[in-house]
């Protein structure tokens, strides 16, 4: 038994992910799967049955959690109920009449994914579906297509609470005018990386020579209602976010569901299949399973100490260069997490804390980027990443397999993180900035 537990920490939580996607791509059953990998990785890492269980309690029952679980809900009931007010239809046909079909599907959920809504992938891949009527893209490639492209803001998109955390003063301390122009490259390569590896692969429609030109403002309607109200919550009222980060959408998505609700009713009838859809109470469980795993993630370990604590130590007890540490660290803590802020909270006050006292800003800007880039990575590839999980689910995709496509783009994102770290290294004049 002491063999099995002095195992190290790094291997304990990667076994459990293995595990996680091995029995996913057996059983096709993703709850199966994540409650076989969240028990794995709690017991294996030394906790009994009871600190398995107050570990679970206080994940489920902490304030954060509560209103995630009741987005992923109001995303999946808007979703329905755009779907349900032939919002859906409207919305692809209004971007298909001024874009192809292949840079309409890159095109939707770029939009959605300006809105940082947990599971917000779920919101925009049932329109990836609807570019295809003619089901001629494979469901695997739609998968891609969606996740990628839902997440390309989120390297310098100042709405993302990952970018706020990691220029926060606890961290690289960088107000946002040094931050999103160095963060930029990583968008436009994205871009890029998307369109190599998944949207070429699309076939382009012939255009119909007359084709129907729906106005944007209706099928906008209820994105541009969450933007309007997002952005008057935390503006006009931030204690609402201060009460809860995740609380200022919760009123803008009740509120966009409010207007669509008044413009276009629907039938007792259609309330009754959007809100006790059979498909919505598995998605939150698939989601309830994953926090749970994100919580034993963050939890303390038997031994009293923290598990990226443990990590970082195990990697120096290696003697891992700082340079792969730096890139080593993000990368897991992203891999486990499957979130942005996740893989900054975790790694970014270890990383700073290896600059030093006093660092010149090169080096703290090349730190930054090639911990951000690894970070990224980690979460693109992350088997708990809400928006992967769900697109999965949506699509009826091997979780593995859709992972498994992305490592290629994911390597691009890695490499350029080095190229970035290394090119800002020689760049001294940046050093004579002030702020």
């Amino acid at each position: 038994m002491n063999i099995i537990l002095d195992v190290p920490v790094i291997i304990k939580v990667l076994g459990s992910l293995a595990v996680f996607i091995a029995v996913h791509r057996l059983s096709k059953n993703l709850l199966v799967a994540l409650g076989i990998g969240t028990l794995l990785l709690a017991f294996w890492s030394g906790h009994t049955i009871v600190s398995t269980g107050m570990v679970i309690r206080e994940t489920v029952t902490s304030p954060n959690s509560l209103f995630l679980f009741g987005i992923i809900f109001l995303v999946i009931w808007l979703s329905s109920q755009m779907e349900e007010a032939g919002l859906l239809s409207d919305l692809v046909t209004a971007v298909k009449a001024r874009c192809s079909n292949r840079l309409a599907m890159a095109v939707l959920p770029a939009v959605i994914g300006l809105l940082p809504m947990p599971g917000g992938a779920y919101f925009s891949a049932p329109m990836v579906d609807e570019c295809d009527p003619g089901k001629n893209v494979k469901p695997i490639l739609k998968t891609n297509i969606n996740f990628w492209f839902r997440h390309i803001w989120e390297y310098w998109w100042p709405l993302y609470p990952g970018v706020i955390k990691a220029i926060d003063p606890q961290n690289f301390n960088l107000p946002l005018w040094i931050f999103i122009p160095v963060q930029l490259p990583f968008w436009a390569i994205a871009v890029g990386a998307g369109i190599v590896f998944y949207l070429r692969k699309v076939p382009l429609e012939k255009k119909p020579e007359k084709s129907e030109t729906k106005g944007l403002l209706m099928p906008f309607l209820p994105i541009i209602v969450i933007a309007v109200v997002y952005a008057l919550v935390k503006i006009f009222i931030p204690v609402l976010g201060d009460i809860n980060k995740y609380l200022p959408f919760v009123i803008s998505i009740v509120s966009a569901m409010t207007v669509l609700a008044i413009l276009r009713p629907l039938a007792v009838a259609a309330w009754r299949k959007i809100l006790f859809s059979m498909k919505t109470i598995k998605i939150w469980g698939i989601i309830f399973l994953a926090t749970i795993y994100g919580g034993f993630i963050q939890a303390q370990l038997p031994s009293g100490v923290f598990l990226m604590d443990q990590m970082k130590g195990e990697l120096d007890s290696m003697g891992i260069p700082i340079l792969l540490l730096v890139m080593a660290l993000p990368l897991l803590s992203g891999l486990t997490t499957g979130i942005t802020v996740g893989f900054v909270g975790a790694s970014f006050p270890i990383i700073v804390s290896l600059l030093g006292t006093q660092p010149l800003l090169s080096e703290k800007l090349s730190m930054m980027v090639l911990a951000y880039g690894c970070g990224y990575a980690g979460i693109i590839l992350s088997p708990v990443h809400t928006c992967l999980v769900m697109t999965n689910e949506y699509f009826k995709t091997s979780l593995a397999k859709s992972i498994r496509n992305m490592l290629f783009p994911a390597f691009v994102i890695v490499a350029s993180a080095v190229g970035f770290y290394f090119l800002i290294r020689t760049m001294g004049f940046i050093n004579t900035i002030s702020f």
